[in-house]
């Protein structure tokens, strides 16, 4: 991949912008697979993991907003639920509040890194990380499961130490696949060194439960946040997204957010998690209403909360709310951004990324159709 860096103005809605944001302007790609209407990536990430350690979008919007923090919804239905050829856009990131309506109780927040080892800031630093108290498989708690997670709303798996996720799939029993010639996948052990692309589950049996807790909280994956339905050669395939990484800490990816409103606070340095909302009832958390924007807040952020304040040029930074709303199309790809692994498998077919999932060529189109399962891009 090559290209050059420029600098635009990125729109988000009519009520925020940023002036003059750097980004990269990609002009070739040795190995790349559109994936449906995917044009690019909007990295809210920090300046430390940024090329060339240019200012992000966060940088730049912390100077913006009254609440500095943006918030994401994930909505599990069907992309093309009314059958139209283009998604709709079910799911949600607010920049500068959160929206009650999607989750139950309060916020549950999370300082940012609180690392034991350097070898858990190599690995998270950068990103949005939490400390993790422990990992239990069916309420069990695993031997040195206590690490570092970071939400990545940009990967379509859950990736996980080695060690706790062999316990986790041996205590569910998945069946693996290798799926190198696409149309004859090859049922392999899910232990073996060189990884596989597919894990799968029993449609119809039961799943032990994954739960992480972090500063005393549970968040738990069951069967249904995890299970993505795919079509193969093979017939119809539970597919659990979860996979090894090689790492001491956790990738929390869209199988996590289908299960949890996730807030990021840019100004405090936090991760404020929370279960998706399952019946609200008008029930509101009155420690979250100040970060309140719409849906289930009390009252509607008043005209207060625009942030005129004289900018460092001397003008005024008008019209710069407490929060906006951005509908997202949802929509996973089960393709990691490490798409140049069927190159390195040619050169070596036991050099291939374990972690790197769900390569086949072939299933990229519908696998953004037909899917439940959400994806921020």
């Amino acid at each position: 991949m090559s290209g050059v860096l420029a600098s635009d103005t990125l729109r988000l809605t009519d009520r925020l912008a940023i002036e003059d944001q750097a980004f990269a302007q990609i002009t070739s790609f040795h190995h790349f697979h559109s994936c449906g209407e995917q044009e690019g990536r909007l990295g809210l990430a920090f300046e430390r993991v940024s090329a060339h350690t240019l200012p992000t979008p966060i940088s730049n919007l912390k100077k913006q907003l009254l609440n500095p923090m943006f918030s994401l919804y994930f909505d599990r239905t069907d992309d093309y639920k009314n059958g139209g050829s283009s998604p709709d856009a079910s799911s949600e990131i607010i920049f500068g509040g959160v929206d009650q309506n999607y989750y139950d109780g309060c916020l549950n927040w999370h300082k940012i890194d609180q690392f034991d080892t350097t070898e858990q800031r190599d690995f998270a630093s950068g990103y949005w990380n939490f400390k993790l108290d422990k990992v239990l498989v069916g309420g069990t708690e695993l031997a040195n499961s206590g690490s570092v997670a970071f939400v990545d709303s940009g990967s379509a798996f859950l990736m996980g130490p080695t060690s706790i996720v062999n316990e986790f799939i041996m205590r569910n029993n998945f069946v693996c696949y290798d799926m190198f010639f696409p149309d004859e996948p090859d049922e392999i052990d899910c232990f073996n060194p060189i990884g596989f692309d597919l894990m799968t589950i029993d449609c119809e049996g039961p799943m032990q439960s994954l739960d992480f807790v972090a500063d005393g909280k549970k968040y738990s994956l069951e069967k249904d946040d995890l299970v993505v339905k795919q079509d193969t050669p093979v017939g119809t395939l539970c597919t659990i997204p979860v996979i090894r990484n090689g790492e001491p800490g956790w990738i929390l990816g869209d199988g996590f957010l289908n299960a949890h409103y996730a807030a990021f606070d840019f100004g405090k340095m936090q991760v404020g998690l929370a279960p998706l909302a399952r019946d609200k009832n008008g029930e509101v958390c009155k420690a979250d209403s100040p970060l309140g924007v719409v849906g289930a807040s009390p009252t509607p952020a008043p005209p207060a909360a625009i942030n005129d304040t004289p900018s460092e040029g001397g003008g005024v930074d008008a019209g710069k709310a407490i929060g906006v709303t951005v509908g997202v199309v949802a929509g996973i790809f089960l393709v990691m951004a490490l798409l140049a692994r069927r190159g390195k498998r040619r050169l070596n077919r036991l050099d291939r990324y374990e972690y790197n999932a769900a390569s086949f060529d072939k299933q990229i189109d519908y696998a953004l159709r037909e899917t439940t399962v959400p994806r921020m891009i």
